[in-house]
């Protein structure tokens, strides 16, 4: 990822980074610009339920796996757990080259998450273009979503849903209007509409 976009999440979300900020003041993400709204987004809301919780949490790696973006950290609970899993299963459906919609495909040997434009080639120094609201969408989206489902977010974030055109929700989170459609659907059935 871009150094600067590096030291703005570090420095905008402080309370994560304090210790390993001490201990070295490069922290880097293994990955590149794609998934830097996705990364934000989660750091927004694990910040946001740590300081409400008052818990400490500290994050201490952030990369690419298998085209999947892991988030490694110390402390939290369950909640920050899953948390994490769901930006996972999302990630697998946002270009980590651009942030667009994408899917987990095999190049050269590698895994990694692209879309149609970056399937052939990987372009690491790509000008990263934020989604306008996406944050924001997300960030109110996946809170509810935890709210509603608790124990069994991940798992339904995972699974097709029929109120969601038999697509999973993961998929539909990678995107503004994804994220939306997902919200709205969480909010029909928190009000008792069967869809």
């Amino acid at each position: 990822m871009y150094r600067p976009l590096e030291l703005g999440l570090v420095s905008r979300y402080s309370s994560l980074f304090d210790d390993q900020r001490s201990m070295q003041d490069d922290f880097t993400f293994e990955c590149t610009n794609g998934w830097f709204d996705l990364i934000a987004a989660n750091l927004k809301l694990v910040e946001r339920y740590a300081e409400l919780e008052r818990l400490k949490v500290e994050i201490t790696q952030v990369k690419e796996k298998f085209g999947l973006l892991r988030m490694y950290h110390r402390g939290g609970d369950e909640v920050v757990d899953r948390l994490l899993d769901i930006a996972e299963l999302v990630s697998a459906s946002t270009c980590e080259v651009c942030g667009a919609e994408a899917n987990v495909v095999e190049q050269q040997g590698w895994l990694r998450a692209c879309c149609h434009l970056h399937r052939e080639v990987m372009e690491p120094g790509s000008v990263l273009t934020s989604k306008v609201g996406y944050i924001d969408a997300y960030v109110k989206c996946v809170a509810l979503l935890l709210w509603f489902f608790k124990d069994n977010s991940v798992r339904w974030v995972n699974q097709e849903c029929l109120g969601l055109g038999g697509r999973c929700p993961s998929e539909l989170l990678a995107s503004s209007e994804g994220c939306e459609q997902v919200y709205t659907l969480i909010r029909r059935l928190e009000s008792g509409v069967a869809v």
